[in-house]
Order: C-alpha cells, then structure tokens, then sequence
C-alpha cells in the first residue's frame, strides 16, 4: 500500500497501459543485462588472451554493424511492425547471450561474426520500436517523472546486480551467469505481449534520412549525441578493463566497486526528474548536465 501511495504521490495523474508494460520488460532486460553488462568485456578480453586490442575490434564491428543494419531496418519495421519487432527481439537478445555459454578461446573468432549479426538484428527489433512506443506512451505532464523512474530504476538495480554478479563468477564461473541471463531475457518478453498496438510508421526514405543526418539545422544535436554515445562506448569497453586491472581480477571487488558509485546517484536522479516536469529551463538544465 506505502509502495502504490508513493508511485502516486510522485506522478501526476495516471501512467498509460503501455508505458507500465515497456517499464515492467525494460526493468527486466535491465537485470539481465546488468548481470553481464560489466563482466562480459572481461570475460571476452580473458577469452582473446587478454588482448584490448581485440576486444576493441570485435565492439567496434559490431557497431559498424549495427549502423548498417539499422539504415536499412527501419523500412523493414514499418512492414513487419513495431510491436511484433519488440516481441522477436527478445528472443534475439537471449540468444546472444547462449551464444557466449559455447565461447572459448579456441572458437570465439569463428562465433564472432555470428554473434555480431545476432546482436545487429537485435539491436534493430528491440531499440526503434522501443523508443518509439515509449515516446508514444509517456504523458507530458509525467515525462520528466518517468524517464527518471526508468533511469533511477536502472541505477537501483545497478546497486545490486555488479555485487550479484561478481559473487556468481566467483562462486560458479561465468556458465551460471549466462544461463540465468538467457531465463530472464526471456521472461522479459511476457509484459510486451500487453503492449497497445501503434500506427507509427518511418516516412524517410533513405536519401532523406542522409540529408537530414547532415542538415546544419541539427548539426550540434549529432554532435552532442555522438559525443554522448562515445563517452558510453567508453564506459562499456574501457572502464570494466580498467578496474579488473586495478583490482588484480577480483570479480567481487569490481562488482562492490560498482555498486558504490551507481549507489550515489539513485535520489538526485528522481528529484532531477520532478523539478525538470516543473521546470521552464531545461535547455539550461541540459547543457549543465
């Protein structure tokens, strides 16, 4: 009862069907990510024999990859549809973690291109139609609140599941840690079967998606979005290498390492997300951030 009192005190009003929906699989999806989201650039650098250079490449094809795949996608989602896209896509996530179960060092360069096309496909069924729906589902008056119930969601399991996970590689190896992954990724697909149909559809075709990518007229918004996403690539590639460095490979340590820092944050991001609904400057509030 203190729990559904809370969640109303916080949002004004009522929250859609569809957003609780995209909210209960993504924090799931966020739990079973974030069990691997850490380790598995360690686990892939041990595989290669310790060799950042390669575990660079592998992320950076499957990036490229990704561009490619998503270029040519979005036609295809309009055909196929946005909610039937984010159904399949959970099953393409799943599979890319089996994937890494049968990965050693003696196969992993065979598997590689394999699990990058899964990946691809993945990232192209789930991502688009995912932030489509939630921009379709999110009210204006709660937006600032739900993104920041999403984001601070994310952090509170970010506070636990590094310590989770860390404990698992230590007690039963990184098997375990792929098995229990592959289970949640699929149990995440059964809130999206709720999910309200859209009529959303891409209306670029391909020579104006490349004129409009280029427009000086948001110029500095892919600016500061390629800047963004290479502050993550950072995050995901080079951070976990360097405190496994740090931490002589103690897979505990780098998970309680984690769990502090994300700890830090969980409060400022809720209360950030009610003044932002309230505020009138957040232009301002962004270039701070």
């Amino acid at each position: 009862m203190k729990k559904k009192k809370l969640l109303k005190n916080y949002f004004d009003g009522k929250i859609s069907h569809g957003f609780v929906s995209l909210y209960t699989g993504k924090t799931i999806v966020m739990i079973s990510s974030g069990l691997l989201g850490l380790f598995l650039p360690i686990f892939i650098y041990n595989t290669l024999g310790q060799s950042f250079r390669g575990m660079a490449l592998f992320f950076g094809v499957g990036y490229l990859a990704y561009v490619l795949f998503l270029f040519f996608g979005v036609r295809f989602l309009n055909k196929f549809g946005f909610r039937r896209a984010l159904r399949i896509s959970v099953f393409l996530g799943a599979l890319y973690y089996a994937l890494f179960y049968f990965v050693d060092g003696g196969n992993f360069i065979k598997l590689a291109p394999f699990i990058i096309i899964v990946l691809s496909l993945y990232r192209v069924l789930y991502w688009m139609p995912y932030h489509v729906d939630f921009a379709k589902f999110i009210a204006k008056r709660n937006r600032g609140r739900q993104i920041s119930a999403l984001r601070a969601t994310k952090e509170i399991i970010g506070v636990c599941i590094p310590l989770i996970a860390g404990f698992m590689i230590n007690k039963f190896g990184f098997d375990v840690l792929f098995v229990t992954a592959v289970i949640l990724y699929l149990i995440s697909g059964i809130p999206y079967i709720t999910i309200p149909r859209t009529r959303e559809k891409f209306r670029w075709g391909y020579k104006t998606t490349l004129k409009n990518l280029f427009s000086p007229k948001i110029r500095k918004q892919m600016i500061a979005f390629m800047s963004d996403g290479a502050e993550n690539v950072i995050a995901v590639i080079v951070w976990p290498i360097f405190i496994f460095q740090i931490l002589d490979g103690d897979y505990f340590k780098i998970g309680a390492l984690s769990t502090l820092v994300i700890a830090f944050t969980v409060t400022i991001q809720l209360m950030l997300g009610k003044y932002l609904d309230k505020s009138l400057q957040k232009e301002k509030i962004l270039k701070f951030g």
